[in-house]
């Protein structure tokens, strides 16, 4: 190199003129040894402006006075220039000021991720950003379910065996919003004359019930009971109603033999024969009894010469409600899978279930929401693990991201319904 061969040959010219050669020992400094310490491209004295001689120790160039190198308190907080001064950056910062730090200059771990400013705390990109928590990004997760009405009929939640009876026995008609009433019965023309060897008629009717959706039972009552001469009205095993008088003041239809009067004999002139208007609750019968089962319905009606009878029995049905759709709108999958992100809050239905990237351990759990579908035609109370959830994530252009912290563990996509 010029310098090393300027060198050789001003020792050689010592050594002849002089007999001895300029000792070093010692003194040897970045300003004598050939490289360039400082990286200005300019290399030992007297090349590098920031060699005062041979033996100056430091190719640094020299600083200009600025505050954070001039010794003094610029700004008196009692500390002096760099590193001392948290306002300093470097020697070469020319402000002592600590009004001008950021979060990722300031000393403090300010997004509790335990590293603190910049280069240590991956969220910080400089010193001066003032974020540690680095870019935050929101998502919003939200379940969606859509309802359609379906109407009741008795076909679907009662099958009816009706044992030949005419089909003006039974009718369906609305009970007001989401509710279908099935009536079996009809009041009057139910005449049945006298036999003619026995000179009374006994008539039994029955309807067999196939009970396929108890739940959908709102209610079911014996709502009415008309004969002449005398009844009875059975539902199951159980026996609803009966003639308080009985037939023939109380004997047993089993000894009644030819020749039988009428009935009106055992009751008082102005009351022949019976009615009975008001309402005998059976709701229990049809909603206890399990899926497919089956529930008798029975009338026996007892007359002399002429005579009828009927039971009105009445069953209301609830609306059913469907699902139709159910999907999840909104979407966090870019984020939760994207390595330089990191979930730093979660808040699921009210409850918050990561705050400060830490998991709480607090579950709002099965939760109930009230729906009605388009147009109101039905309403139900549908339970899911979760409706709504709001996720904050902090974003860096670490590309280890902040490790060890939980991630979303679902990835935004929809656990099963």
């Amino acid at each position: 190199m010029l310098v090393h061969s300027v060198w050789r040959a001003l020792v050689v010219l010592l050594v002849l003129f002089f007999g001895v050669a300029p000792s070093f020992a010692n003194t040897q400094g970045q300003c004598n040894d050939g490289l360039d310490n400082d990286g200005d491209g300019l290399i030992d004295y007297p090349l590098d402006p920031g060699c005062s001689s041979l033996t100056d120790l430091d190719e640094a160039n020299p600083l200009p006075t600025v505050a954070c190198n001039d010794g003094l308190d610029n700004d008196g907080d009692g500390l002096i220039d760099h590193p001392d001064d948290p306002g300093c950056f470097s020697l070469a910062d020319p402000d002592e000021n600590n009004s001008q730090l950021t979060q990722c200059s300031d000393g403090i771990d300010n997004d509790a991720d335990g590293s603190i400013d910049f280069p240590s705390d991956s969220g910080c990109s400089s010193h001066s950003d003032d974020d540690e928590r680095g870019r935050v990004q929101s998502c919003r997760l939200s379940r969606q379910i859509e309802l359609q009405s379906a109407q009741v009929t008795s076909q679907n939640v009662l099958s009816v065996d009706s044992h030949n009876l005419a089909s003006d026995y039974f009718s369906n008609r609305s009970c007001g919003p989401h509710c279908i009433e099935y009536t079996v019965g009809k009041v009057g023309n139910n005449t049945w004359y006298r036999d003619p060897v026995w000179g009374c008629k006994i008539v039994r009717y029955r309807v067999d019930f196939t009970v396929h959706q108890p739940g959908q039972i709102l209610s079911a009552s014996l709502h009415e009971v008309g004969y002449d001469d005398y009844t009875s009205v059975r539902l199951g095993n159980q026996l609803k109603w009966s003639d308080p008088v009985g037939w023939m003041g109380g004997l047993q239809w089993g000894t009644i033999k030819p020749g039988c009067s009428d009935n009106s004999r055992a009751r008082t002139p102005s009351h022949p024969h019976g009615r009975f208007r008001g309402s005998i609750d059976v709701t229990s019968l049809f909603t206890g009894t399990a899926p497919g089962g089956q529930l008798r319905f029975e009338q026996t009606v007892f007359s002399y010469e002429e005579g009828e009878g009927w039971a009105i029995l009445q069953i209301r049905f609830r609306e059913q409600c469907t699902i139709s759709r159910e999907h999840i709108s909104g979407d966090c999958s870019s984020l939760n899978g994207n390595p330089l992100c990191s979930l730093r809050q979660e808040v699921v239905d009210g409850v918050t279930t990561v705050d400060e990237y830490r998991v709480t351990g607090r579950s709002q759990g099965q939760s109930g929401k009230s729906l009605s579908s388009a147009g109101g035609g039905c309403t139900r109370t549908i339970q899911r693990p979760w409706w709504e959830k709001e996720r904050t994530y902090s974003c860096t252009g670490d590309q280890t991201g902040k490790a060890g912290l939980p991630a979303c563990a679902d990835g935004g996509q929809l656990p099963a319904p």
